[in-house]
């Protein structure tokens, strides 16, 4: 029950609809929080069994970019619509505002929700600062092809059981 009252539930009826913003988190709320989506209607549609969801964002004023994966929650009934979630990730965890966008990735194409901005409060106790990187391209092309080479490594060991 505490880790539901952490969260923030959207739900994705459709890639185009939009979502309520600022959300506001806490520079400190790393690994606490989460950002949770359910896909119903439309969106869950989008779905297949490869299907990896992303959070993609850039910090505003930082000029900090990032792609972080959501993890697939697990059904507890049959009927309930696929949730993914996410930890906030550290280095988006900076005073300021995050244009962040929810991407869906397959073997075929990458499908963009709308923008929304999440709203980072300052945290009273942390004076540390970021290197930013420029390598963020990079770096996405890396995560999307680590992330298939393991659902593809998973489903060839899945048949190698099998047989």
């Amino acid at each position: 029950m505490p880790a539901e009252l952490k969260a923030t539930v959207i739900n994705m009826k459709e890639l185009s609809q939009d979502i309520k913003d600022p959300i506001i988190i806490n520079q400190a709320d790393a690994d606490g929080r989460t950002l949770e989506i359910f896909f119903t209607q439309e969106a869950a549609a989008q779905l297949t069994p490869h299907t990896k969801v992303y959070l993609s964002w850039r910090h505003i004023q930082r000029d900090i970019r990032g792609y972080n994966v959501f993890t697939e929650a697990p059904k507890i009934h049959d009927d309930d619509p696929p949730r993914w979630f996410i930890h906030y990730p550290q280095s988006m965890l900076y005073e300021g505002d995050v244009r962040t966008c929810i991407e869906l990735v397959d073997d075929v194409s990458i499908a963009a929700s709308t923008n929304f901005i999440i709203h980072v409060l300052q945290d009273p106790n942390d004076g540390s600062t970021f290197v930013v990187s420029d390598d963020f391209s990079v770096f996405k092309q890396a995560v999307i092809a680590m992330n298939s080479l393991a659902d593809q490594v998973r489903d060839q060991m899945a048949q190698i059981e099998t047989e």
